[in-house]
């Protein structure tokens, strides 16, 4: 979103919000007995205007939002799954966010112009492919989506997401085990890494607590929503002393749910979502969750509830693998976690986390970091 859009939208939310405000004015100013009876005439009918015009302003706010990338549609086609990096490497497979595709893998290599990494295709061989809402193979951050394609993490994306995974085998072979030492930690190709980042991340969670046969045995999850109706009303609940009014939130959440609703014909408002299925997947499946306390699209809170259920479940089995994580950043936006400032960090437990499950990491990296500090 271009800091226009941002702009006009939140102009939009506080001129709803001021509306809803003055409707309620008259009744915190009542005076003595005689001017009740008026006052509450008058309240009464500036309440329901004032509701009225602050409810339309909201849910326009979020019509304008979703529906400015509606044009471009089409049918999800074979997964077009692009590998790049070293063949003989450690297999990763990269799933990007709504409005992203799949270049974006990209920025978490070790280019010319990075400063921190966590893939290094010189001993990674990389796979990335494009949702079937992404509109072009050379898109952006601002790039726009096809929302007739936008399924938010179901079931258009699962598939997309299986068939590029099937994809993804056939392309380094049977799952024996090859090793490779590339200067690095022993390479095991049978062991296949997932990184995703939100609506990519909340895919993942879907399909592996829905199809425990997948060949991932761990996943690294940047900001990952627990569900799209908790995100949603975060994005559109305003800062300050509203987002604590508990009914003011449930009213928002359930607006601006329906409007998604109904321009993403292929998201299901009463389908999975992974707070659902957290707990579903497969005990030996390593997680580490990456959230920032300031991402302004998905609430920190998506990923706590995620990593508390999951913490849950581990611990209530005889043996408990406990194998998930939890990063806490503090100042880095909507998955930019590599890229905002805390890259050192973001980049040293990720390594701190290859070590740990056997995936070839960078020793200077892993060293630095006590993985078990990051098991709140």
């Amino acid at each position: 979103m271009c800091i226009r859009d941002s702009t006009r939208r939140n102009i939009v939310k506080r001129a709803g919000l001021l509306f809803i405000l003055i409707a309620i004015s008259p009744y915190t100013h009542a005076g003595n007995e005689t001017n009740k009876t008026t006052i509450w005439s008058i309240g009464s009918k500036l309440t329901f205007a004032g509701a009225c015009i602050g409810t339309a302003a909201l849910i326009s706010s979020m019509v304008y939002y979703f529906a400015k990338n509606r044009a471009i549609t089409s049918q999800p086609t074979a997964a077009d799954l692009t590998c790049f990096g070293n063949e003989e490497g450690q297999p990763i497979i990269y799933s990007h966010g709504l409005g992203g595709y799949f270049g974006h893998a990209y920025h978490y290599t070790n280019h010319e112009q990075a400063t921190h990494y966590i893939f290094d295709p010189s001993i990674h061989y990389i796979a990335t492919f494009n949702y079937p809402d992404s509109t072009s193979k050379y898109g952006s951050y601002e790039s726009k989506i096809k929302n007739d394609q936008v399924s938010l993490g179901q079931k258009n994306d699962m598939n997309q997401l299986r068939l590029a995974l099937h994809q993804f085998q056939k392309s380094i072979g049977s799952p024996q085990e090859k090793i490779v030492t590339r200067g690095f930690s022993p390479i095991t190709k049978k062991k296949i890494l997932a990184f995703g980042v939100s609506r990519g991340a909340a895919t993942l969670i879907n399909l592996m607590g829905t199809h425990p046969d997948q060949p991932i045995k761990a996943m690294i999850l940047e900001a990952p929503f627990s569900s799209v109706k908790d995100a949603l009303t975060h994005v559109y609940t305003p800062k300050g002393i509203m987002r604590a009014v508990p009914l003011l939130r449930t009213a928002i959440g359930k607006a601006s749910h329906t409007v998604a609703s109904g321009l993403f014909p292929q998201y299901d408002p009463n389908g999975l979502q992974p707070i659902d299925v957290i707990d579903k997947i497969d005990p030996s499946v390593a997680i580490l969750f990456i959230h920032s306390e300031k991402d302004e699209t998905c609430p920190l809170s998506c990923s706590w509830a995620l990593y508390q259920k999951r913490k849950k479940y581990l611990a209530s089995l005889t043996n408990n693998p406990n194998n998930v994580y939890f990063l806490q950043l503090k100042e880095s936006k909507h998955g930019r976690g590599l890229c905002d400032g805390e890259g050192k960090l973001f980049q040293d437990v990720v390594h701190a986390f290859y070590k740990k499950y056997g995936y070839p990491y960078d020793e200077t990296f892993a060293n630095n970091i006590n993985l078990e500090e990051y098991q709140p």
